[in-house]
């Protein structure tokens, strides 16, 4: 009876890896940053409520039209395992991100893991 369990506790646990891991999350490496959101739109909100909608070029330029009226540009490029953002005259949006993306939604967090902000999918 042992032998039986073992086995079958052994089969369960190579099915376990063998499959896709859907509920889990990975951050995205420098190549798929560079491929999954560049040439991307995606659209955000602040916690005060502006809306927000970026252009990620595969030329790196940030195409960017705030609360649907003021556009605004910037640069994004890939350092390491992160996406980088630069906006001239707001220095303080700018820096480097995790990035993880599932179901549309870009989630950007610091290098200690906090959220910064979620953006999704727009076109």
């Amino acid at each position: 009876m042992r032998h039986v369990l073992a086995t079958v506790a052994g089969v369960v646990a190579l099915v376990a890896l063998s499959l896709p891991a859907a509920a889990q999350t990975l951050q995205l490496s420098g190549e798929e940053i560079a491929a999954r959101i560049g040439g991307r739109t995606f659209a955000g909100q602040t916690p005060q409520g502006d809306v927000y909608v970026e252009t990620y070029t595969a030329a790196g330029a940030i195409e960017g039209l705030w609360n649907g009226s003021a556009p605004y540009g910037g640069s994004w490029w890939v350092e390491g395992d992160t996406m980088c953002f630069d906006y001239p005259g707001a220095p303080e949006a700018g820096g480097c991100s995790f990035v993880t993306l599932e179901d549309g939604v870009a989630s950007y967090r610091d290098g200690q893991g906090q959220l910064v902000s979620t953006m999704r999918l727009a076109r």
